[in-house]
């Protein structure tokens, strides 16, 4: 949605910042950009190495037939669908695992983790090179988040 209003020049940066906050992330500081010589209380995060968020992304696709981790991956549980706004997503219930909507959302729970050379996992980490399919393709440039 952002990117797609960022194309067509209606970007604005509020409508997301909400967003964007429930993700986990590194921080950000505007370190030599701006500068606040008397005003240095957000510059750095000392107390964790990562800014908490409410939610995380998990898997990435770039051609919506099969995603690589980002996260951990497991069977049975659910992982909301992000995908490019105008984009259609179909429900299903396979044996791979189900895609269904709930409150405007989508999502996706597997039955089966199946990588590309049909070899099963019971979950999938970040740095696992293999290619887990999907129960039915997705929109390409797909995100899968906790």
């Amino acid at each position: 949605m952002a990117i797609e209003d960022a194309i067509n020049g209606n970007f604005k940066a509020e409508l997301y910042e909400e967003e964007i906050q429930t993700l986990a992330n590194r921080g950000f500081t505007d370190g030599y950009l701006v500068n606040r010589a008397l005003d240095r209380t957000d510059t750095q995060n000392l107390e964790t190495s990562m800014q908490q968020g409410s939610k995380q992304v998990c898997a990435f696709s770039e051609d919506g037939f099969f995603f690589k981790a980002k996260g951990k991956v497991s069977l049975h549980e659910d992982y909301e669908i992000l995908s490019p706004l105008t984009c259609e997503i179909k429900e299903v219930d396979n044996e791979l695992g189900k895609i269904y909507k709930k409150d405007s959302k989508y999502f996706v729970k597997f039955k089966k983790l199946v990588a590309k050379n049909n070899k099963e996992f019971d979950e999938i980490h970040s740095g696992n090179i293999n290619e887990i399919k999907f129960p039915l393709s997705l929109p390409n440039f797909s995100f899968l988040r906790r």
